[in-house]
Protein backbone atom coordinates (compact mmCIF):
# COMPACT_ATOMS: atom_id res chain seq x y z
CA UNK A 1 0.00 0.00 0.00
CA UNK A 2 1.38 3.38 -0.99
CA UNK A 3 0.95 6.27 1.40
CA UNK A 4 1.33 9.76 0.04
CA UNK A 5 3.15 12.12 2.34
CA UNK A 6 3.68 15.83 1.95
CA UNK A 7 6.88 17.46 3.14
CA UNK A 8 4.85 20.34 4.60
CA UNK A 9 1.21 21.22 4.98
CA UNK A 10 1.15 23.92 2.30
CA UNK A 11 0.67 21.59 -0.72
CA UNK A 12 -2.02 19.62 1.12
CA UNK A 13 -3.92 22.75 2.10
CA UNK A 14 -3.51 24.26 -1.36
CA UNK A 15 -4.77 21.04 -2.95
CA UNK A 16 -7.71 20.95 -0.55
CA UNK A 17 -8.43 24.59 -1.35
CA UNK A 18 -8.43 23.98 -5.10
CA UNK A 19 -10.60 20.88 -4.67
CA UNK A 20 -13.03 22.87 -2.55
CA UNK A 21 -13.16 25.68 -5.10
CA UNK A 22 -13.83 23.27 -7.99
CA UNK A 23 -16.49 21.45 -5.97
CA UNK A 24 -18.19 24.73 -5.07
CA UNK A 25 -18.27 25.89 -8.69
CA UNK A 26 -19.69 22.53 -9.81
CA UNK A 27 -22.40 22.58 -7.12
CA UNK A 28 -23.49 26.13 -7.94
CA UNK A 29 -23.38 25.54 -11.70
CA UNK A 30 -25.40 22.34 -11.35
CA UNK A 31 -27.93 24.12 -9.13
CA UNK A 32 -28.42 26.96 -11.63
CA UNK A 33 -28.68 24.56 -14.58
CA UNK A 34 -31.11 22.25 -12.76
CA UNK A 35 -33.22 25.18 -11.62
CA UNK A 36 -33.27 26.64 -15.12
CA UNK A 37 -34.19 23.21 -16.53
CA UNK A 38 -37.09 22.91 -14.08
CA UNK A 39 -38.96 25.49 -16.18
CA UNK A 40 -39.74 22.64 -18.60
CA UNK A 41 -41.34 20.58 -15.82
CA UNK A 42 -44.58 20.91 -13.92
CA UNK A 43 -42.68 21.68 -10.72
CA UNK A 44 -43.14 25.19 -9.38
CA UNK A 45 -40.65 27.11 -7.28
CA UNK A 46 -42.36 25.98 -4.07
CA UNK A 47 -42.19 22.32 -5.18
CA UNK A 48 -38.49 22.69 -5.97
CA UNK A 49 -37.95 24.44 -2.64
CA UNK A 50 -39.61 21.61 -0.77
CA UNK A 51 -37.31 19.14 -2.50
CA UNK A 52 -34.29 21.35 -1.85
CA UNK A 53 -34.95 21.83 1.86
CA UNK A 54 -37.17 18.85 2.71
CA UNK A 55 -34.70 16.12 1.77
CA UNK A 56 -31.78 17.65 3.73
CA UNK A 57 -34.12 18.28 6.70
CA UNK A 58 -35.00 14.58 6.76
CA UNK A 59 -31.37 13.53 6.39
CA UNK A 60 -30.27 15.89 9.17
CA UNK A 61 -33.25 15.12 11.43
CA UNK A 62 -31.17 12.93 13.77
CA UNK A 63 -28.75 15.84 14.26
CA UNK A 64 -31.32 18.50 15.02
CA UNK A 65 -33.39 16.13 17.14
CA UNK A 66 -30.29 15.44 19.24
CA UNK A 67 -28.93 18.99 19.62
CA UNK A 68 -32.10 21.04 19.11
CA UNK A 69 -33.55 23.03 16.28
CA UNK A 70 -32.13 26.42 17.26
CA UNK A 71 -28.49 26.76 18.27
CA UNK A 72 -27.93 28.03 21.77
CA UNK A 73 -26.01 31.23 22.41
CA UNK A 74 -26.50 32.79 18.97
CA UNK A 75 -28.48 36.05 18.94
CA UNK A 76 -31.72 36.13 16.95
CA UNK A 77 -30.53 38.71 14.37
CA UNK A 78 -27.67 36.59 12.97
CA UNK A 79 -29.93 33.52 13.00
CA UNK A 80 -32.57 35.42 11.03
CA UNK A 81 -29.92 36.58 8.55
CA UNK A 82 -28.69 33.01 8.10
CA UNK A 83 -32.20 31.62 7.62
CA UNK A 84 -33.18 34.33 5.11
CA UNK A 85 -29.82 34.37 3.34
CA UNK A 86 -29.48 30.63 2.74
CA UNK A 87 -33.02 29.43 3.27
CA UNK A 88 -36.39 29.60 1.62
CA UNK A 89 -36.38 33.40 1.11
CA UNK A 90 -33.14 33.23 -0.87
CA UNK A 91 -34.27 30.14 -2.73
CA UNK A 92 -37.69 31.49 -3.78
CA UNK A 93 -36.25 34.85 -4.82
CA UNK A 94 -33.46 33.41 -6.94
CA UNK A 95 -35.44 30.48 -8.35
CA UNK A 96 -38.21 32.73 -9.62
CA UNK A 97 -35.58 34.89 -11.37
CA UNK A 98 -33.61 31.93 -12.75
CA UNK A 99 -36.77 30.59 -14.38
CA UNK A 100 -36.80 33.59 -16.72
CA UNK A 101 -33.03 34.11 -17.07
CA UNK A 102 -30.63 32.14 -19.26
CA UNK A 103 -28.27 30.03 -17.13
CA UNK A 104 -25.15 31.91 -18.26
CA UNK A 105 -26.63 35.27 -17.29
CA UNK A 106 -27.94 33.86 -14.00
CA UNK A 107 -24.48 32.58 -13.18
CA UNK A 108 -22.99 36.02 -13.71
CA UNK A 109 -25.73 38.02 -12.02
CA UNK A 110 -26.00 35.75 -8.98
CA UNK A 111 -22.57 34.16 -8.65
CA UNK A 112 -20.79 37.33 -9.74
CA UNK A 113 -22.79 39.53 -7.40
CA UNK A 114 -22.14 37.39 -4.32
CA UNK A 115 -18.48 38.34 -3.74
CA UNK A 116 -19.29 41.94 -4.59
CA UNK A 117 -22.17 42.03 -2.10
CA UNK A 118 -20.09 40.28 0.57
CA UNK A 119 -17.26 42.77 0.11
CA UNK A 120 -19.61 45.77 0.22
CA UNK A 121 -21.32 44.50 3.38
CA UNK A 122 -17.89 43.90 4.90
CA UNK A 123 -16.71 47.42 4.07
CA UNK A 124 -19.91 49.30 4.96
CA UNK A 125 -21.18 47.33 7.95
CA UNK A 126 -18.07 45.72 9.46
CA UNK A 127 -15.44 48.30 8.41
CA UNK A 128 -13.28 45.71 6.65
CA UNK A 129 -10.54 47.03 4.37
CA UNK A 130 -9.90 44.92 1.25
CA UNK A 131 -6.41 44.96 -0.21
CA UNK A 132 -5.62 46.21 -3.73
CA UNK A 133 -5.98 42.80 -5.36
CA UNK A 134 -9.50 42.44 -3.97
CA UNK A 135 -10.49 45.91 -5.16
CA UNK A 136 -9.24 44.99 -8.64
CA UNK A 137 -11.27 41.75 -8.51
CA UNK A 138 -14.38 43.65 -7.43
CA UNK A 139 -13.89 46.15 -10.25
CA UNK A 140 -13.64 43.22 -12.68
CA UNK A 141 -16.96 41.87 -11.36
CA UNK A 142 -18.66 45.23 -11.86
CA UNK A 143 -17.16 45.52 -15.35
CA UNK A 144 -18.43 42.05 -16.26
CA UNK A 145 -21.92 42.86 -15.05
CA UNK A 146 -21.93 46.11 -17.05
CA UNK A 147 -20.82 44.21 -20.17
CA UNK A 148 -23.62 41.69 -19.60
CA UNK A 149 -26.16 44.49 -19.18
CA UNK A 150 -24.93 46.22 -22.36
CA UNK A 151 -25.09 42.92 -24.25
CA UNK A 152 -28.61 42.25 -23.04
CA UNK A 153 -29.77 45.68 -24.12
CA UNK A 154 -28.25 45.22 -27.59
CA UNK A 155 -29.86 41.91 -28.43
CA UNK A 156 -30.97 39.29 -25.97
CA UNK A 157 -33.29 41.05 -23.60
CA UNK A 158 -33.19 39.89 -20.01
CA UNK A 159 -36.21 40.60 -17.84
CA UNK A 160 -35.93 43.24 -15.11
CA UNK A 161 -36.21 40.45 -12.54
CA UNK A 162 -32.81 39.17 -13.63
CA UNK A 163 -31.14 42.45 -12.68
CA UNK A 164 -33.12 42.98 -9.46
CA UNK A 165 -33.86 39.58 -7.95
CA UNK A 166 -30.55 37.84 -8.62
CA UNK A 167 -28.36 40.60 -7.12
CA UNK A 168 -30.89 40.82 -4.24
CA UNK A 169 -30.39 37.09 -3.70
CA UNK A 170 -26.63 37.72 -3.73
CA UNK A 171 -27.07 40.31 -0.97
CA UNK A 172 -29.07 37.79 1.07
CA UNK A 173 -26.37 35.15 0.60
CA UNK A 174 -23.64 37.66 1.49
CA UNK A 175 -25.55 38.54 4.67
CA UNK A 176 -25.74 34.84 5.44
CA UNK A 177 -21.97 34.40 5.03
CA UNK A 178 -21.18 37.33 7.32
CA UNK A 179 -23.69 36.18 9.94
CA UNK A 180 -22.42 32.60 9.80
CA UNK A 181 -18.79 33.66 10.07
CA UNK A 182 -19.56 35.71 13.19
CA UNK A 183 -21.96 33.18 14.76
CA UNK A 184 -19.33 30.71 15.94
CA UNK A 185 -21.45 27.78 14.73
CA UNK A 186 -19.92 24.62 13.34
CA UNK A 187 -20.94 23.40 9.89
CA UNK A 188 -23.20 20.71 11.40
CA UNK A 189 -24.86 23.20 13.76
CA UNK A 190 -25.43 25.62 10.90
CA UNK A 191 -26.84 22.96 8.57
CA UNK A 192 -29.87 22.31 10.71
Amino acid sequence: MTVLAFSNSKPASAAAGYAGAVTTVLIWAAWILATRHSVATQLGTIDIGLLRYGVPALVLAPVWLKIGLLPKGVPLAPLAMMVAGAGAVFFQLTTSAIHSTPAAAAGILLGGSMPLAAALIGVVVFRERPDTARWIGLAAIVTGMIILLAHSLSGTVLPWSSFVLLPSGAVLWAGYTHAYRRSGLTAIQQAR
